[in-house]
């Protein structure tokens, strides 16, 4: 997997796991079941939705956020097998 291209400056350590890349963003998954896509090193340069369910009805409209959950699934379906 790719490092990720971006600072993230989350302030609650081990809070989120990078996932991988988009063709514009870093891809986070957080403790509490979100996902965050962040786009640039400055503090408001990313897109958070709290939950999983909230991202795929966004990405249903944007490529960018499809790739980001696709993402998202496979790392949560590896963190979960047996």
């Amino acid at each position: 997997m790719d490092a990720a291209r971006f600072d993230h400056d989350c302030l609650n350590p081990g809070c989120c796991t990078f996932v991988g890349r988009t063709l514009r963003s870093d891809v986070y998954v957080t403790r509490s079941g979100g996902l965050i896509m962040r786009d640039g090193n400055d503090g408001p340069d990313y897109r958070s939705y709290s939950t999983m369910a909230i991202a795929r009805m966004v990405a249903a409209r944007c490529p960018e956020g499809f790739h980001a959950v696709q993402l998202a699934d496979a790392h949560l379906s590896r963190s979960s097998a047996p």
